[in-house]
């Protein structure tokens, strides 16, 4: 886990622009699409592995993780400190870049109930990634 978040940090430093969009989203399509890599292992290590679960996958994961890591590094450029709010508002906008659109397709098929729980879901996991990241880069500065 560690060393996908330098591979991370390494791939946004190597972007061939300084410009935040881009750094967050080579970061994310880099931690998202390598999370969702870790996943399938997982599953091929219990008997379920199919080669195209596993292809969509890492697809699914570089194109979500490309647009939510953009998505946060225009929110959190827009800061001009960058403590634990702007992580955390950076975070919320992130996550409703990927949980939005299932979202309303979800309220316009299933029931109305699927608005007030899709703003909850945004609301905690763009908390919980906000926090997340604040965390590692105050720990990875107090470790330097």
């Amino acid at each position: 886990m560690d060393s996908l978040i330098r591979l991370a940090e390494s791939g946004a430093s190597l972007a061939p622009t300084r410009r935040s969009a881009v750094q967050g989203a080579v970061a994310g399509a880099i931690l998202y699409g390598g999370f969702m890599i870790e996943g399938d292992f997982g599953a091929a290590l219990g008997g379920g592995f199919s080669l195209s679960r596993f292809l969509f996958g890492l697809a699914f994961g570089v194109v979500a993780g490309l647009l939510m890591g953009a998505a946060y590094g225009v929110v959190l450029g827009r800061f001009s400190q960058r403590g634990f709010l702007a992580h955390q508002t950076a975070g919320i906008v992130a996550a409703a870049v990927l949980i939005t659109p299932p979202v309303f397709v979800g309220r316009f098929l299933f029931a109305p109930h699927a608005l007030a729980v899709g703003v909850g879901s945004i609301l905690t996991v763009g908390v919980c990634l906000g926090a997340t990241i604040w965390a590692h880069g105050r720990y990875r500065r107090r470790a330097a």
